[in-house]
């Protein structure tokens, strides 16, 4: 799986993607090397929940402030 792929799975930012896979020796590069390898139907599974729970909490933490604005 390319870095261009991974990156539209997960939701991280390519160039992020691209600097973790340059570094030298930590744990970033064997994390996206863990990323690259997994498979496909796992990551979609995972970081697709993730991203719904993520955009329903986003909806609830503006509710409250578009309702303040229409009361101003």
């Amino acid at each position: 799986m390319t870095l261009k792929e991974l990156s539209g799975l997960t939701g991280i930012p390519y160039q992020t993607l691209l600097g973790w896979n340059s570094s030298k020796g930590d744990y970033r590069k064997s994390l996206v090397r863990f990323l690259k390898d997994a498979d496909r139907s796992a990551l979609i599974k995972y970081f697709g929940h993730k991203e719904r729970v993520e955009t329903n909490n986003e909806r609830h933490r503006q509710t409250p402030s578009s309702h303040n604005r229409n009361n101003s």
